[in-house]
């Protein structure tokens, strides 16, 4: 099964089903709308605009003969949606070139696309490529005539648009030659052009000792990581805007890398900004279900070894399985074996808590009410089953330390702490520092 790009199965088979019927009928109009700077939009969510499986769709009902110049331009669209080698970066005489040399691969696929399939698969645009290949097979069986009426949609690509449009309205030919409006041999580009002359700064300044440039450096530092920077400059976006940008190209991938443990540490984070305190919330969004055990032990272990490393806590936030006794929802005990993946809870992390709470006291205020529990004291061993009594206070939103109320428990004898009432909790003792939060 060819996977769409970015769709999930029910978008794409509801995508399906709108265009086998409005292949019923002989053509059907797309309405558009412009924004304030001109740009066309299609107003249906069905629409040419959407991923390649949609683009792919779509045909013109009044085609167009090719003439003279247009089955060039068949072919440089031909390759630019195949885009092996990067082609689309390349001349466009070596784009109709690669046509020419994959001229039987290209008939091949129209004529056993199941055959072929491992091939038109690892196009930049599958679909698309592979309806430029129908378009190129019929044009060829045409005895490639220029009369040859094409209903297809050649795609056309800006160069950083935004500075294409500030170069033409400067006359300034240096920024022109970069965005492609002056003729050159080869392609510009402008995103590469800008890494290149930053490469210098950031050697120069890690020569210098700057941490955080060698960081960038040793990560890898090239055209993606510039690229919307410098595209959305020319539309006003500044200092917040591309730093953003950056937490979500870059930062946000490298957190999913180390919580994957393809890397060790999230290294921007940790070295350059100084970070010492990592929260994760929560660890259940991690866990491979298919086998939880394995993988929680996995990511224990491997944020063990980060701590360790690099001298930072990891404060990890986790579910509890369901007890054998009171609910934990009615204010039941939390015990080291409810956590997921407790065998791994116990190995590695120094201190582990659970907080309990009765979410269905009788008494609406005493909800409020949560016990804080010291279920494993791997450093010193001497506040296991310690216990903190705290408050909601809806007005700083905040737990503050507090006795629970005489009438917490009714007639029962054992507070929720886990020792009588009246008697001196363990972290009271001359012989205990106080367990702080």
């Amino acid at each position: 099964m060819i996977k769409a790009q970015g769709v999930d199965a029910t978008t794409f088979t509801n995508d399906i089903a709108v265009a086998n019927e409005l292949a019923t009928h002989e053509a059907f109009y797309m309405p558009h709308s412009l924004d304030f700077r001109g740009r066309t939009y299609a107003v249906p969510y069905f629409n040419h605009q959407r991923s390649d499986h949609m683009k792919a769709l779509f045909r013109f009902a009044d085609g167009v003969a090719l003439g003279p110049d247009g089955g060039r331009w068949l072919k440089i669209h031909l390759a630019n949606c195949g885009d092996f080698g990067k082609m689309s970066k390349k001349p466009f005489d070596a784009r109709e070139a690669w046509v020419d040399e994959n001229h039987d691969k290209i008939i091949a696929t129209v004529m056993d696309p199941e055959a072929m399939v491992d091939w038109w698969t690892e196009a930049d645009s599958p679909f698309c490529f592979l309806q430029a290949c129908f378009e190129y097979t019929e044009w060829y069986e045409s005895g490639f005539d220029p009369e040859f009426v094409s209903t297809i949609a050649g795609a056309a690509d800006g160069s950083c648009s935004g500075l294409q449009h500030y170069s033409a309205i400067t006359r300034s030919e240096e920024e022109a030659f970069h965005v492609n409006l002056l003729p050159r041999p080869d392609v510009g580009d402008i995103y590469q052009v800008t890494a290149d002359q930053a490469v210098p700064t950031l050697q120069a300044a890690a020569a210098q000792g700057d941490v955080t440039s060698q960081i960038i450096l040793d990560n890898g530092f090239g055209r993606s990581e510039v690229k919307r920077n410098v595209m959305t400059y020319f539309y006003g976006s500044a200092r917040f805007g591309m730093r953003d940008q950056h937490m979500a190209d870059l930062m946000r991938p490298l957190g999913d890398k180390v919580a994957m443990g393809e890397l060790a540490a999230h290294l921007y984070l940790v070295i350059s900004e100084g970070v010492k305190v990592v929260y994760l919330d929560n660890m259940t969004a991690l866990v491979d279900e298919t086998n939880e055990r394995a993988s929680v032990e996995g990511i224990i272990k491997r944020m063990a070894l980060l701590c360790q490393e690099l001298g930072i806590i990891i404060m990890l936030l986790c579910h509890l399985a369901t007890p054998d006794g009171k609910p934990h929802e009615e204010g039941g005990q939390v015990s080291l074996r409810h956590f997921k993946g407790s065998r791994a809870m116990g190995a590695f992390p120094h201190y582990s808590f659970g907080l309990e709470r009765n979410t269905q006291h009788e008494v609406p205020e005493y909800r409020n009410y949560s016990i804080l529990r010291c279920v494993k004291d791997r450093y010193t061993g001497r506040y296991n089953g310690a216990t903190l009594t705290l408050h909601y206070d809806v007005g700083s939103g905040q737990l503050v330390e507090r006795d629970l109320p005489e009438d917490y428990y009714g007639d029962r004898e054992e507070g929720g702490g886990g020792y009588k009432r009246g008697s001196i909790p363990p972290w009271e003792t001359d012989d205990a520092a106080p367990l702080e939060l």
